[in-house]
């Protein structure tokens, strides 16, 4: 289930002619290889995407010395994907599994497995999963446009999946939760990223989504990735919750003022008699 959203504006013809380089191998000066295959690039061109990679041209490692690097850790899909925005300012996605075929019953049992990571050299297995494997990609290797895309993509799809929880198509729902263990073995806790999309997403249905983890799961869930319960208390807390909050500040401020001003008082009574005695 591909995402509509749109790329930034690049003028057409320039477009049009930097897809026709990507396209032309004979004129590339560089070679991206990931899971046996290989990407012929431009580095003027990725230079411009990425300062990870712009850097490493001009090193004196054999990355730059042999005009190859092996993307070795890196999912081949994702790779690909990243490949394609260098020249598009867009990327499509490619995987095996529809949603269709994921079986709810396996995913909700294996959400806290530590079997999380889907094989770098094998395809993603959904659409929500590559997005979130190009964001973790782009944050890797500094490429600020392909993150903030990869986002926005992931983000519009995991709301929407979200919100299917409250129909009765629990193989998209499914597909959202599967991803979440991933988003929080793979990102910074202090880079939001992701983790602010799915809090994002879970509020378009939190009582249902809750009600189809169980109570059981759900713990589980949290246990495992206590930054991820942090995160809903926070992100599912109401406008009417927030100004309750910020009152309760207030009147705890108010109150330890008024604990101080008396408290001041008391002692400039103390010193008055002690200045009387004298």
């Amino acid at each position: 289930m591909e995402t509509p959203v749109r790329p930034p504006t690049v003028p057409h013809d320039y477009l049009k002619n930097l897809e026709k380089l990507g396209a032309d191998a004979a004129s590339s000066d560089y070679t991206i290889a990931c899971c046996g295959s290989e990407f012929q690039v431009h580095k003027q061109v990725v230079s411009l995407h990425s300062e990870y990679f712009a850097r490493v041209f001009k090193s004196q490692y054999k990355e730059s010395s042999t005009n190859r690097i092996d993307l070795v850790e890196d999912p081949k899909a994702a790779v690909e994907s990243m490949v394609q925005y260098f020249y598009k300012f867009d990327y499509a996605t490619a995987h095996i599994e529809t949603a269709d075929s994921i079986d709810p019953d396996v995913v909700l049992n294996n959400l806290t497995s530590s079997d999380a990571t889907p094989c770098p050299d094998t395809q993603l297995s959904s659409d929500l999963q590559s997005h979130a494997d190009i964001y973790t990609l782009a944050d890797k290797y500094d490429i600020p446009g392909l993150k903030t895309l990869a986002k926005t993509k992931f983000e519009s799809l995991a709301c929407l999946l979200a919100a299917s929880a409250a129909s009765p198509s629990a193989h998209l729902l499914a597909d959202f939760l599967k991803v979440i263990p991933f988003v929080y073995t793979h990102t910074a806790p202090n880079e939001e990223g992701l983790r602010s999309s799915i809090v994002k997403a879970w509020r378009q249905a939190p009582e249902a989504i809750s009600a189809t983890l169980g109570d059981k799961r759900l713990r589980e869930l949290v246990e495992k990735f206590p930054e991820l319960g942090l995160d809903l208390v926070k992100g599912l807390l109401t406008q009417a919750d927030v100004r309750a909050l910020a009152r309760e500040d207030e009147d705890r401020d108010e109150y330890e003022e008024d604990l101080r001003e008396r408290r001041a008082a008391r002692e400039a009574r103390r010193n008055a008699r002690a200045e009387a005695i004298r």
